[in-house]
């Protein structure tokens, strides 16, 4: 990309925190749309609200509960125009919905003010997580537009389909790979803090 990523996924960021902490169905970009969803806790002390989230909170892979989840899908829109003697991508476009659900505490008022800020830091994280891993996928989908846009081949528009295909698909596995790494390294840096906490 002829832009510095590093810039944009930094005003990336500070765009999806602002959708996310405003109503559901906002809009991050022309092209990426981030739908809020929320499912209730209650509890007044750190453990009922664990076992809240562990009882409530959306399933990954039918299993384990999260504090919160993204379900992104990337939706191609691709157009050909055949010219003398080959084929060529006309109009490329991915379009990233993503439906975002989150833990919303319902009995706050009576609990403690620590519980409360400690639930602030849990949701500001939260939200911060989920948003990450909206722009990691917005970040794959410009890039595979500009992937497709470059097809252009001297065979049929059926061979430059094909070949737009197999693009998508090495996107799509590369962009998992890229999300399941963001999960993974943010686990260990968890564990890695829980450790240093944790009294000698």
């Amino acid at each position: 990309m002829s832009v510095n990523i590093a810039t944009l996924i930094l005003k990336k960021s500070l765009l999806a925190l602002a959708v996310f902490s405003g109503a559901a169905g906002c809009t991050a970009t022309s092209k990426t749309v981030v739908t809020l969803d929320y499912y209730q806790v209650g509890g007044t002390t750190l453990a009922q609200i664990d076992k809240e989230i562990k009882d409530k909170g959306p399933t990954i892979n039918g299993s384990v509960h999260a504090v919160a989840i993204s379900r992104i899908k990337m939706i191609p829109n691709i157009s050909f125009q055949p010219f003398e003697g080959g084929c060529a991508v006309k109009r490329a476009q991915i379009k990233v919905r993503a439906t975002v659900l989150l833990p919303k505490w319902k009995n706050r008022r009576r609990a403690s003010k620590k519980l409360g800020q400690t639930w602030d830091n849990l949701d500001r994280y939260t939200r911060l997580h989920e948003a990450t891993h909206v722009i990691i996928a917005d970040k794959h989908a410009r890039s595979l537009e500009q992937k497709l846009g470059a097809i252009r081949i001297g065979r049929s528009c059926e061979e430059a389909g094909k070949l737009a295909r197999r693009t998508i698909e090495k996107a799509m596995r590369k962009h998992e790979k890229e999300q399941l790494r963001f999960d993974s390294s943010e686990k260990k840096r968890f564990a890695k803090a829980a450790r240093r906490r944790k009294p000698s």
